[in-house]
């Protein structure tokens, strides 16, 4: 049993490498065009999310990033990099969504439902119920696109590109609109 779970662990990690290299690789094609506004706010969240953290072990920001070999200044410009990029992945999943147009059915919703209670180790009902509580059920049809979308680039990944890209079947390149 332990096995099959550190098995699937690395097939899913494996498996979101690969995601991130495609969505990157379909970046660099496109025109995904993100306000700052957009990014900046999830970055300045996410800052004040890991300062309450720290303080929680006693740790002020600067120790925090001082064991991460950078300083508060630099820390904080990695989030808001990472939170750019991580926008404009979710727009391209979006649009690559809607120009293949593809659907979520109940079959979707369920298998990611099932997947988000194991990772938080507890049943569907109560991910379900959590989920409504803290009015995020969003987040679970954002992760159903984003799997159904993942498995399309990686069904329609071109293997032979030497620099990992990857052409969708039907239009090429994808282009996103800017939001």
């Amino acid at each position: 049993r332990l096995r099959e779970l550190i098995g699937n662990a690395k097939q899913e990690a494996a498996r979101e490498i690969m995601t991130e290299k495609l969505l990157d690789a379909l970046l660099e094609k496109s025109t995904v065009n993100v306000p700052d506004a957009m990014w900046e706010s999830i970055a300045e969240r996410r800052l004040i999310e890991v300062i309450q953290e720290q303080r929680q072990k006693g740790k002020s920001l600067e120790e925090f990033a001082k064991e991460s070999g950078m300083t508060v200044e630099e820390y904080a410009e990695a989030w808001r990099e990472k939170a750019r990029i991580h926008v404009q992945r979710a727009l391209l999943v979006r649009e690559v969504f809607a120009q293949e147009k593809m659907s979520l059915n109940n079959a979707d919703l369920n298998k990611e439902l099932v997947l988000m209670a194991s990772e938080y180790e507890v049943k569907p009902e109560e991910m379900l119920n959590m989920l409504k509580k803290n009015e995020a059920v969003e987040e679970l049809h954002f992760r159903a696109i984003s799997r159904k979308v993942a498995d399309f680039l990686i069904e329609h990944a071109d293997a032979s590109a030497p620099t990992g890209g990857k052409k969708a079947s039907g239009s090429g390149k994808k282009k996103a609109p800017a939001e």
